[in-house]
């Protein structure tokens, strides 16, 4: 009985650190992504203003 409360005692934490490290990637994709599309949008504004300059 106590080794099977230890083992999931165990597998517990490991659970914990895999979720914590997962959270932590998709975080940090999501910035990424942010900021990639922070920057498509500083472009499109860009073209779209240079655009209506010339018109």
């Amino acid at each position: 009985m106590e080794k099977s409360k230890e083992k999931s005692r165990i597998e517990n934490k490991e659970m914990d650190i895999y979720l914590k490290n997962k959270s932590k990637n998709i975080l940090e994709h999501l910035k990424r992504l942010n900021f990639l599309w922070t920057q498509k949008q500083m472009k499109d504004d860009f073209i779209l203003s240079h655009i209506q300059m010339k018109n």
